[in-house]
């Protein structure tokens, strides 16, 4: 054989390699993924996006069935007045919704205006204190505003990449699900989400800031994919030696 046969035949030999190995990542394009167990929850509908959820100075809103059908109430407050209180931010009220509970994270039952500010991959699960309370839950509470007795509880700040986790329960809290509210809050008067997601599988945590995505599993796809790509390997390995066999005995050949 010619030395330019010989190269015509490797250039044959590595276009069928390659036209295998191709076929195996356009299969392996096609396998099979698992669904996603963290769903994103949405904030515009209904519209809790802006800044203060939306609401004028002294407004307040209920949103039922939040996060998700049978999740619980969802309420939120721009310094809202109840009485001589005023209440900003948010609150899992679960009044007359025992079945259905929305409670948030707190760092104390005892302390009022003292929602858990979670930072991003912190995890939210049962170890966390959880209240329906909106004196606990909201980031100010101001307690008998404008008598002797005024007290004003204020959270600390939730600067970027800040979470509130939740939980929320369907069976009157034997089984929870576990979720994250990604906020700001300026310290003063400002709130705002910016973005929510809870995990479907009941009683595990999930990490603040995590989003759901489809993970990849070893469907049969894949599996014919990995077989191609292995065979059309072992066949250019064996392409090699062959035709470094063959340019052996050819330059033997013209060396006689």
């Amino acid at each position: 054989m010619s030395s330019s046969m010989l190269r015509a035949a490797r250039r044959r030999r590595r276009l069928v390699v390659e036209k295998y190995l191709a076929a195996g990542v356009g299969v392996a394009a096609l396998a099979s993924s698992a669904e996603a167990s963290i769903v994103t929850i949405s904030i515009t509908s209904p519209n809790i996006s802006g800044v203060n959820g939306g609401l004028a100075p002294g407004g307040r809103a209920t949103f039922d069935n939040w996060p998700v059908a049978g999740g619980g109430r969802l309420e939120i407050y721009n310094d809202y007045q109840d009485g001589n209180d005023y209440y900003s931010g948010l609150d899992g009220d679960s009044l007359n919704y025992s079945a259905n509970q929305l409670q948030f994270a707190v760092n104390s039952t005892s302390a009022m205006a003292n929602p858990t500010n979670f930072a991003a991959g912190s995890l939210i699960s049962g170890s966390s204190t959880f209240s329906s309370s909106s004196d606990e839950t909201v980031f100010r509470y101001d307690q008998n505003r404008g008598t002797v007795a005024n007290v004003n509880n204020v959270s600390p700040a939730f600067g970027p990449n800040s979470y509130m986790g939740f939980r929320f329960s369907s069976n009157s809290g034997t089984d929870w699900n576990y979720g994250w509210v990604k906020v700001t809050w300026d310290g003063v008067s400002q709130w705002q989400v910016l973005g929510a997601a809870y995990e479907t599988t009941l009683n595990t945590p999930i990490a603040a800031g995590a989003t759901g995505g489809a993970v990849p599993e070893p469907g049969s796809g894949a599996m014919v994919a990995l077989l191609m790509g292995g065979t059309a390997l072992n066949q250019w390995r064996k392409n090699r030696r062959e035709s470094a066999e063959g340019a052996s005995e050819e330059n033997a050949e013209l060396a006689s």
